[in-house]
């Protein structure tokens, strides 16, 4: 410190007896480093707080800061008075500090109790504890009652399909029932072939389709020769059974899978022959005819033979735009008029007037 300047410029005020160089760098140096210290610890302070805003008692860190920057002006202050005489400024900083120091102070006292309620790292594991078998006991209750959810979901989900099952098998029944219904109503009762209304319905839909398709729609009309004598020798119970014969025998004698024979009532059969002309259906009827005949059902009551017979009468139709089913169905009957009026037991023929008008 020589070689800077002389040392009466160091000389310090009111220490002359006391004048050391290594003493007077002692003291300032350690005040400096002192000072340093208190000035860097509210900055670190200040971080903190900002950092963790959520810290209880924020206050008191403030107060700490600032009792701490006091006490490193006080050091400050302490070099500078070594050359400087202000010993009122020091005093007046030293005065400052007091009073940070017992409102620090204060403030501590007041905080403590309210410090001392923060429960500790003991009571913080047990609360810690308590939650985690709360919580543990309220998973085990939500997932029980999700068991006993899914449980019941089981339960209504097996009654679901239980009632879906008996709606499919109730469905299943009523449309039984109602193919039965259906079958029944378009059924002979007596002889088993489909009845009147049965073949009205399948005669509308051949009419339509040989009417798209330009084929020949052919119609044999078949009764009883002389039933009612008959059931007057033979009673009816007899006479029913004979019509069963002559249904087999129909049904058994007419062989492609689009012929349809039915029951037209009474002693009445009908066959429908789709797509045959006249001579394929003349054929046919010779057919039935001679089943009929050489099925030697006892007659001893009829005046032909000694067996039942019946008369057959065809009709054929091409069918065209404005004509009708009636028309087939009439013709027929006229056929079948007149091959009785010729002795019965025959096949008679009558074509729908002209096949070009028809």
């Amino acid at each position: 410190m020589d070689e800077v300047a002389p040392i009466e410029h160091f000389m310090p005020h009111g220490m002359c007896y006391l004048w050391d160089v290594r003493m007077l760098s002692l003291h300032v140096i350690s005040d400096a480093v002192i000072a340093l210290a208190y000035f860097s610890i509210p900055i670190i302070l200040l971080f903190f707080a900002r950092k963790r805003r959520d810290l209880p008692f924020p206050g008191i860190f403030a107060m700490f800061g600032l009792f701490i920057v006091a006490c490193g002006m006080t050091h400050v202050l302490d070099i500078w008075t070594i050359w400087h005489p202000t010993y009122w400024l020091a005093g007046g900083v030293k005065a400052l500090t007091a009073c940070v120091s017992i409102a620090t102070a204060v403030l501590l006292v007041r905080v403590v109790p309210q410090a001392l309620k923060i429960k500790g790292r003991a009571d913080l594991y047990q609360q810690l504890e308590e939650l985690n078998a709360t919580l543990d006991r309220q998973v085990l209750e939500r997932t029980t009652n999700l068991l006993e959810g899914q449980a019941e979901l089981a339960d209504l989900n097996a009654l679901l399909h239980a009632r879906t099952v008996e709606a499919e098998t109730a469905a299943r029944v009523m449309k039984a029932q109602e193919d039965e219904l259906k079958r029944l109503a378009t059924t002979d009762s007596l002889t088993g072939l489909p009845n009147r209304r049965a073949f009205d319905d399948v005669l509308d839909r051949e009419w339509r389709l040989a009417r798209r398709t330009r084929l020949p729609l052919a119609m044999i009309m078949v009764d009883v020769d002389h039933f009612k004598k008959y059931n007057d020798c033979y009673g009816h119970p007899t006479g029913d059974e004979c019509l069963k014969t002559i249904a087999r025998l129909l049904r058994s004698n007419t062989k492609r899978p689009g012929d349809f024979v039915a029951r037209y009532g009474g002693e009445e059969f009908v066959v429908l022959l789709p797509d045959t002309g006249s001579e394929g259906a003349i054929q046919a009827a010779e057919l039935l005819c001679n089943a009929v005949r050489t099925s030697a059902i006892e007659h001893r009551n009829s005046p032909l033979t000694d067996f039942v017979t019946a008369s057959f009468g065809v009709a054929t139709v091409l069918p065209q735009r404005g004509a009708t089913a009636a028309s087939l169905v009439a013709a027929a009957d006229e056929a079948l008029y007149e091959a009785k009026n010729s002795g019965r037991n025959r096949v008679g023929f009558r074509r729908t007037s002209p096949p070009g008008a028809a």
